[in-house]
This record gives structure tokens, sequence and C-alpha cells, in this order.
């Protein structure tokens, strides 16, 4: 279904989601992807728009605020010309990104940190997107490919 962009008065599609996730090629290699993943939860039609930066949603509450406006310029982007109203934030375990910011002492503490940075985002996007829905969803990673997704979070 299509209908005329506010902003542009051009034809704008409509799509289910946008995933904001690391740009690890793990993401999209191998057998279990983003894409599956997404039409796992969302059902086998979803479509869906991705962000796709180092960290993913790491720029949210740890990037400099050029990264920061940037991920924000590309949301309100995509909100406006595809209808989206969900958005789905995906970190991963053992992210370079977040290696680079931080050692965690153990796993659990690193995954804690994913847990408040996607509570984070989640009050970020909101705040800028009124009545978006935010789901969180943190991602385990083989040394060649996505292994699952540990759903954690949902706005409503």
């Amino acid at each position: 279904m299509a209908d005329a962009s506010p902003k542009t008065g051009t034809a704008r599609s409509a799509c289910d989601l946008i995933a904001i996730h690391c740009s690890d090629y793990r993401h999209t290699n191998g057998i279990y992807t983003m894409d599956r993943a997404v039409k796992e939860r969302f059902g086998q039609q979803a479509s869906y728009d991705a962000i796709v930066k180092p960290g993913g949603p790491f720029a949210f509450v740890h990037g400099s605020e050029h990264h920061r406006v940037a991920i924000m310029d590309d949301l309100t982007d995509l909100v406006t010309l595809h209808g989206f109203r969900s958005v789905m934030l995906v970190p991963h375990m053992s992210c370079g990104k977040y290696g680079l910011w931080k050692k965690f002492a153990s796993k659990d503490a690193e995954h804690q940190q994913l847990l408040k940075d996607i509570a984070a985002s989640s009050d970020i996007i909101r705040k800028t997107v009124p009545g978006i829905r935010v789901f969180g969803a943190i991602a385990e990673m083989s040394p060649t490919t996505l292994l699952r997704l540990e759903d954690v979070f949902d706005s409503l």
C-alpha cells in the first residue's frame, strides 16, 4: 500500500519496520540472517529497511554527536519515506565497536550493558518519533554467522 509522502508529495511505500544493527557481515552471512530473524518475528511477508552502522544502536548512546545526528536523520527520513511504525534494535555480543569503547569483566556485564543501551536508545527514538514501537533483541554470533536473537525488549 502506497500513499503520498507529506514532505515530498511522491509515492511512499509502506514498510513494516526498520532494523538497526551492526555492519558486522555475520548478520547477513549463513543460513540464519537478519532477514530470516525479522520474518520469524513479524511474519513471512514482513518488509523492513535497515540502518547498518558499526555497533548499530551503539551510536544512539555512545556515539559522537555527528553519529547520533546521522543515525537519527536516517531514522526520521525513513519514517517519512516508508511509513514504518516499529523499530528493532539489534546490538550483538562481542561487538568490536563496544570492545573499542569498554572492556567488559564478563559476558553478563556485556549483556547488561546491551540491555541498558537498548532501553536508552528506545527512549531517544520514542521522544523523536512519538507513537513508534521499539523492539530490542541481542544477537549472538559464531565466528562466521548470526546464531540467534534473544528478544529482550518491547516498548509497549
